[in-house]
C-alpha cells in the first residue's frame, strides 16, 4: 500500500488574497483539506517533491510538515512517578 502524501500547513501572507492562494495551491498540487480564513492558513495533501512549488505561490509566507501527534490510553498522564 503506497504512503499518503505528506499534510502541509501553508501560512498565508498578512494581507494576501486567501481565495486566489487558495486557487493557486490547488494548481500547483496540493489537495486541499481545510482553509482557516480568519487565521490565513491552508492545510492539504502534497508530495514532499512539490514542495517548492508551494513556497514559490504568490502570497505564500511559509509551508511547513504538519506534525501530528496520538493521545495516549484514558488516564494516563505520561508523567512517571
Amino acid at each position: 500500500m503506497p504512503k499518503p502524501d505528506p499534510l502541509w500547513t501553508v501560512t498565508c501572507e498578512p494581507g494576501a488574497a486567501l481565495p486566489a492562494v487558495t486557487a493557486a495551491l490547488r494548481k500547483a498540487g496540493l489537495k486541499v483539506t481545510e482553509v482557516l480564513g480568519e487565521f490565513g492558513v491552508v492545510n492539504g495533501h502534497a508530495p514532499a517533491r512539490l514542495l517548492a512549488k508551494l513556497q514559490a505561490v504568490p502570497g505564500v509566507a511559509d509551508v511547513a510538515p504538519t506534525l501530528g501527534f496520538e493521545l495516549g490510553p484514558e488516564g494516563d498522564s505520561g508523567a512517571s512517578a
